[in-house]
């Protein structure tokens, strides 16, 4: 699982509906816009307001498990959401995101199978949606044998 980064960007105030519908209290919401609060294997972070997690937690479980791309397309980041909790007098707008120097410390071991055709020729491994970048591209020569492992690291990897 990833984890992934809560960040309060905006928090609006309506004087106007709180005056016309809201009983008086003391105390609503301790979040201010910068905040920042880092979710473990999909878990609600310390801190956190109980609505605004109930608002976002589909989302954030959907990052930390490595999916995301939400309503094909929403994000310009797809391994991220914009979601604000649910109050109405007080709202509070978060972006998730995963956090990607996590993703990139990932990496993976993979037994290629090749059968190279002349001396002198590129082996390049790719996933079959093209997201492994190798870290080295073999060439192949008179003593290359037909099973080797090669080490692949990928910013983008799903688990």
């Amino acid at each position: 699982m990833f984890k992934v980064r809560i960040t309060a960007i905006r928090k609006v105030c309506h004087r106007d509906l709180m005056e016309k519908y809201e009983n008086p209290i003391e105390h609503a919401c301790d979040i201010n816009e910068g905040d920042v609060f880092i979710s473990v294997d999909g878990r609600k972070p310390e801190g956190l307001c109980d609505s605004a997690w109930e608002s976002m937690e589909y989302f954030v479980k959907e990052l930390a498990e490595g999916r995301g791309d939400f309503y094909d397309g929403w994000m310009k980041n797809p391994r991220s959401a914009m979601i604000s909790c649910n109050d109405g007098f007080r709202p509070v707008s978060f972006y998730i995101e995963t956090i990607e120097d996590h993703l990139e410390s990932r990496s993976m071991s993979f037994f290629v199978r090749a059968s190279v055709s002349s001396p002198g020729s590129s082996i390049v491994v790719t996933s079959m949606n093209g997201c492994l970048v190798p870290s080295m591209i073999f060439t192949s020569s008179s003593d290359l044998r037909p099973h080797f492992s090669a080490v692949f690291s990928s910013p983008s990897l799903v688990s």
